[in-house]
């Protein structure tokens, strides 16, 4: 029932470039395997491209253009977040729209981007921009630009919740992220009342608060290592 995925095809090549230069065997095989979703699915799978940050503005231009058959959702955060002149001119240059902000901090950090329309979509991440109460202020700030608002995740199960919780109250909020090898795997070894995901659709938490809470047994379990701090 999932009608969008995100991807990262291109960052062993700017690893090896420091983001410098892609060549063609490199861009080909990026590009190849955003081909082979599209064959395989049609138009009913919407791809976004990450590109973590990595990129300097030529060869992300580079790969933008590579991709623009493909009709790609989103391309993510092309230049580090702070290349705000950059990333200003990138957005002028390609047609794709430009999804940032999961590195930047409160409405300090977003402003400069959303005041030279720089981005198409605030990729915002809750713990990391400052808490709920910042990250609320950040999507109506991005409201106020009439920016979409998509928060990131990758954080742990409790920022997952507070992510949709948000993302849900806001009237700019278009899509909350997930990520599937988490979802299965530590966010529920770790914790209990996490938001479902049924037919591409997410659901809010049921529970007190936020909704989710540590499992009972995780504090004896042999296999956890717990780490008390005391003032």
């Amino acid at each position: 029932g999932l009608h969008a995925m995100k991807i990262w095809p291109f960052d062993q090549a700017a690893e090896r470039t420091h983001g410098l230069h892609i060549d063609q065997a490199d861009l080909r095989a990026g590009v190849d395997i955003v081909g082979k979703i599209r064959d395989a699915v049609g138009d009913e799978m919407n791809i976004m491209i990450e590109l973590h940050g990595l990129w300097h503005r030529a060869p992300a231009t580079r790969i933008i253009d590579a991709l623009a058959e493909y009709d790609i959702g989103w391309i993510e955060d092309p230049l580090r977040s702070d290349a705000v002149a950059a990333l200003a001119a990138l957005r002028r240059d390609v047609d794709t729209p430009i999804a940032i902000g999961e590195t930047t901090v409160g409405r300090r950090g977003l402003l400069p981007l959303l005041q030279a329309s720089a981005l198409d979509i605030a990729t915002v991440d809750v713990q990391w921009t400052g808490g709920v109460t910042e990250a609320r202020k950040t999507a109506s700030l991005a409201d106020a630009f009439a920016v979409p608002f998509a928060p990131h995740d990758c954080t742990g199960p409790a920022t997952l919740a507070a992510c949709l919780h948000l993302v849900m109250s806001q009237p700019n909020g278009l899509v909350q992220e997930t990520v599937r090898a988490f979802m299965h795997t530590w966010y529920s070894e770790f914790s209990e009342g996490l938001p479902t995901v049924e037919n591409g659709r997410i659901s809010l938490p049921t529970g007190h608060g936020h909704g989710v809470t540590l499992r009972p047994d995780l504090f004896d379990r042999p296999d956890v290592e717990r780490t008390v701090f005391r003032p």
